[in-house]
């Protein structure tokens, strides 16, 4: 069997505690409808504003739905039907007790109503004026009338509860729906910390009996907690209601038809001496949060006093690291300059280099070719001496041969002379070269403008700061432009007068990644390559440390 609960009350009746006992007691929330994916609230307001009535509650009539809505409240019921036991609760369903009770004969209704009092305690603005009084009582009786209309016409299917009652004997409240649900309930169940038995309807005659002897003890301990309970404020609510009849009269009539009334109100000749101590009470609890909220203002503005005092602290310190940050960078900027002089000169210095190279190339070249000649003279005149010899021994020789002797000796006289001075402009140019070579300097800042160097930085700059992911596009564009700058051949490190400065730079960390970024082919085997330059730098580091 499918059983279903509305329950339906006055926004101010706190029925939504009665539906929280009843999820207690195992009722399911409902299912939203499968075509339009509307719960039954929005079912009621849908119909509500189809049918133009608002959500004040001042003249209630019953709306008659037509069957173009049949199909709406039809999906509702077809996404539940395999739930045996679920409801929900809905104030504005009021207009639509008589639509709810011909759509399906298991539906129960449970109508919960308050004191008139208890829309003095949810309303949400302040009270302006006598009219607001009226008309607000005024809605709590149309809306409580249509309650007990809808109850007297169908005591079979509704259970018409106070909503406080309901708080105080829930055990009751449970047998009496029982009886309009043929349902296994829990024996035991535990509500807002407090576990409560649920008897056998055998036994609701004795537990009636027990709740009218023990009411007002449990009205003090179960109940102290809700607003309701301020006898200052019951004592203002009554006297606001006693000159309204209708209410008086409706709430009477509510309390002689419930199945389960409020028994034992409470005790009237101690309301004002009550309501007197609860505002000595409320005067002493605002005292002491005057002192409190005196003491926590002195510790707020000691609070703010030490913050101010911070603030100025950091500013200091704020304005002091930009005085460092300007002078660090006129200091970087004067560097850069020194730098640029320095490249301009090395710049020239390799161009008179290059130059004396090309002279002594072409030094060299006439020196072998000298080489290549006096060679041949020398072995011309050895020809020659070889011939004089011959001629020597033939005593028939005249003068004329002597004569060419004596020629041939000047040309290899004249030939020696022109190999010494080539040596010796050989040598000049070799010592012309050294003092060049001695005079080099900016090893540190040839290092760092390899492209080794730069690739390195760029990956020492991405890992902490820029990201990974932009790493290999930075590399790339660092190589294009090194591509794409002009060729300057510099001399070898070892020339430079401050070398060792350079080898030092080539030992740094920036300087090992670039190496091992442009000489290690394999992709797959770079991380490790990577970490272990990595490793060796912190422990050559730490070994220069110690």
């Amino acid at each position: 069997m499918n059983y279903k609960v509305i329950i339906v009350g006055h926004p101010c009746s706190a029925y939504k505690e009665t539906e929280e006992l009843l999820r207690t007691c195992g009722m399911f929330y409902p299912n939203q409808s499968v075509r339009e994916g509307f719960t039954p609230q929005q079912i009621t307001h849908t119909l509500c504003k189809a049918h133009g009535v608002s959500g004040y509650y001042e003249d209630i009539e019953q709306i008659n739905i037509s069957a173009v809505w049949h199909s709406m409240v039809l999906d509702l019921m077809l996404a539940n039907i395999d739930q045996s036991f679920w409801g929900w609760s809905d104030p504005d369903a009021i207009y639509l007790l008589d639509f709810w009770k011909s759509v399906d004969p298991n539906i129960a209704f449970i109508l919960v109503y308050d004191k008139p009092e208890s829309i003095f305690v949810h309303h949400e603005s302040y009270l302006s004026k006598q009219d607001d009084v009226k008309d607000m009582l005024k809605s709590w009786s149309a809306y409580n009338f249509e309650l007990l209309r809808f109850y007297q016409a169908n005591q079979d299917r509704c259970l018409l509860v106070h909503a406080r009652q309901v708080r105080l004997s829930a055990a009751s409240y449970i047998q009496q729906l029982k009886v309009r649900i043929n349902l296994k309930f829990p024996d035991k169940i535990l509500w807002r910390g407090t576990e409560i038995s649920c008897q056998t309807p055998k036994k609701r005659q004795k537990i009636k009996k027990e709740i009218s002897e023990n009411i007002t003890s449990k009205a003090v301990s179960s109940y102290v907690d809700n607003t309701n309970d301020n006898p200052l404020w019951q004592y203002i609510a009554k006297d606001l209601v006693r000159g309204n009849r209708q209410a008086q009269n409706i709430y009477r009539e509510l309390q002689e038809n419930a199945n389960l009334p409020l028994i034992n109100e409470g005790i009237g000749g101690t309301a004002a001496i009550d309501a007197w101590q609860t505002m000595i009470e409320q005067f002493r609890r605002h005292e002491a949060q005057t002192e409190q909220i005196q003491s926590l203002t002195e510790q707020l503005n000691s609070v703010e006093q030490n913050a101010q005092e911070t603030i100025v602290s950091l500013e200091e310190r704020i304005n002091k690291a930009k005085a460092e940050y300007e002078d660090a960078k006129n200091y970087i900027d004067i560097l850069k300059q020194e730098q640029n002089k320095q490249l301009a000169s090395l710049n020239e210095q390799s161009k008179k280099v290059s130059d004396i190279e090309k002279q002594k190339t072409e030094l060299s070249q006439s020196l072998q070719h000298a080489k290549k000649s006096a060679e041949e003279k020398s072995k011309q005149l050895e020809q020659l001496k070889k011939e004089l010899e011959a001629k020597s021994q033939n005593t028939s020789k005249n003068s004329e041969l002597e004569q060419e002797n004596e020629l041939l000796l000047s040309q290899l006289h004249q030939v020696q002379e022109e190999l010494e001075k080539y040596y010796l402009e050989n040598q000049e140019l070799k010592k012309d070269t050294k003092e060049i070579k001695s005079q080099l300097f900016g090893a540190k800042e040839r290092v760092k403008n390899t492209l080794e160097y730069r690739i390195g930085g760029l990956m020492i700059e991405h890992w902490k700061q820029k990201g990974k992911l932009t790493l290999l596009s930075a590399v790339k564009k660092a190589q294009k432009e090194w591509k794409d700058r002009p060729n300057t051949d510099l001399p070898p490190l070892e020339d430079y007068f401050d070398a060792n400065e350079g080898y030092k730079i080539q030992k740094h960390l920036s300087y090992r990644l670039g190496v091992t970024w442009l000489n290690h082919k394999n992709v797959l085997t770079l991380p490790n390559a990577i970490l272990k330059d990595v490793r060796e730098f912190r422990e050559y580091r730490a070994g220069s440390k110690n």
